[in-house]
């Protein structure tokens, strides 16, 4: 089994962002099998605004078979979609969906990568594979990965449940109105994934 850390956060609303991520994200520790060593010390950074204007942020929220995609530069939503693979997992799969996300990298030149990955009690080997993956993809092209999980996107942006989440988002990418009427017509995961991987950028 391969134990993952994710970031733990915390969070003011008075203008700054306060964000505790892992002091050292070199990813040379992860190793299939062997558990993630305790990490010795966390930064606290804060966000201001001036700090996040010019930053491309490709923001994913992971799954094998639907992955939720979104690209922001500083707040400015560049790209947002929902990628479906099918078939089952397999090597294979695997590469397609790391040279999927290989490509908006780089045709969006990005400078930041957040993953949101199942909490541990509802990962998978599949799942726990590819986020190992791409972030050493990421830690090879020297592009920051980071990790976070739903209770602690509904904690970033101080809400209960998904549809709060969605809410919470739509208000700052009024774009995504017409995604948040599809999400409660169709009440599945599809759509939810867009506003998980957008809510994820905003945590570098």
């Amino acid at each position: 089994m391969i134990w993952m850390h994710s970031l733990t956060m915390k969070c003011s609303h008075n203008g700054t962002r306060k964000c505790i991520y892992w002091k050292d994200w070199n990813m040379s520790f992860l190793s299939h099998g062997k558990r993630l060593p305790v990490v010795e010390q966390l930064t606290t950074l804060t966000l201001s605004q001036n700090m996040s204007t010019s930053r491309i942020v490709l923001g994913l929220s992971l799954g094998t078979q639907l992955m939720g995609l979104a690209i922001v530069k500083g707040r400015q939503l560049q790209v947002w979609e929902v990628k479906n693979f099918e078939g089952k997992w397999s090597n294979h799969k695997l590469q397609c969906i790391l040279r999927t996300v290989e490509r908006y990298m780089e045709d969006n030149q990005v400078s930041g990568v957040v993953l949101k990955i199942p909490e541990a009690c509802r990962s998978s080997p599949a799942l726990e594979t590819l986020t190992e993956a791409i972030m050493k993809r990421c830690t090879q092209k020297g592009i920051q990965c980071h990790t976070c999980t739903s209770p602690e996107l509904k904690t970033y942006c101080a809400v209960r449940n998904r549809r709060e989440l969605m809410q919470y988002v739509v208000t700052r990418h009024p774009e995504l109105t017409h995604v948040l009427r599809k999400a409660k017509q169709v009440r599945k995961v599809y759509y939810v994934r867009i506003f998980e991987a957008v809510l994820a950028t905003y945590l570098v």
